[in-house]
């Protein structure tokens, strides 16, 4: 069967990529994640990649072939991707996408039911959850870029959401590469040429469990 969606997150997913978005078709309502058969659901090069040559971005309206829902207990959006090529159905007009989005806007404060950075895999083992992706305007945001461990670069959103503070790991490609051009440090969105007037909206989603402590972070 086919399914169109809104794309809204195309992002780093260990040896491939996360790409979520809102359904547009009859196949379901309310996000999708397509997943393949790769270890934790991670799209593979090329797939995400339609045959004009350029990948799934922000914004583009998708068509893929899908087997059926496949639920897990920490992401019960995913669905098992078929066999055929993606197709890029057309685009979200940039200047009413707001409108377009606004009322699926999660306020908040709490990120799938908490506010932390995290959330044990074993919690979901005995309650699964009731979403792992939702859109959120947030009152105020700043980045940071910094070192990690072997000098791997890392990007994350120090921002607010109803007075509660999250600190989260960016993932998305394209938002990190316009990044590159600026050293280690903590930015305002002003002195990344954002301007006051411009709406900034997340897309938050919940990771695959951590080996190292069994835990889902908020990406």
């Amino acid at each position: 069967m086919k399914a169109q969606f809104l794309c809204l997150a195309n992002s780093w997913k260990q040896s491939g990529r996360c790409v979520a978005g809102l359904h547009m078709s009859g196949s379901g309502a309310g996000w999708i994640r397509p997943i393949s058969n790769q270890p934790g659901g991670a799209v593979p090069y090329p797939t995400y990649v339609f045959k004009q040559g350029r990948e799934a971005s922000l914004l583009d309206i998708i068509e893929v072939e899908v087997t059926g829902a496949c639920p897990s207990p920490h992401q019960p959006e995913n669905w098992m991707l078929g066999t055929a090529p993606w197709t890029l159905v057309g685009q979200f007009a940039r200047a009413s996408a707001y409108t377009g989005l606004v009322s699926w806007l999660w306020t908040g404060p709490q990120l799938f039911g908490g506010t932390g950075d995290r959330i044990p895999y074993s919690l979901f083992a005995q309650s699964p959850a009731s979403s792992s992706l939702v859109l959120i305007k947030p009152d105020v945001i700043d980045f940071e870029i910094s070192k990690g461990w072997g000098g791997k670069r890392k990007t994350r959103g120090i921002f607010q959401l109803k007075g509660t503070s999250y600190n989260l790991s960016i993932t998305d490609p394209l938002f990190s590469q316009h990044l590159k051009i600026f050293p280690d440090g903590r930015y305002t969105r002003a002195n990344l040429g954002i301007a006051q007037s411009d709406r900034i909206l997340l897309t938050v989603s919940l990771g695959e469990p951590l080996p190292s402590d069994g835990c889902c972070y908020k990406l």
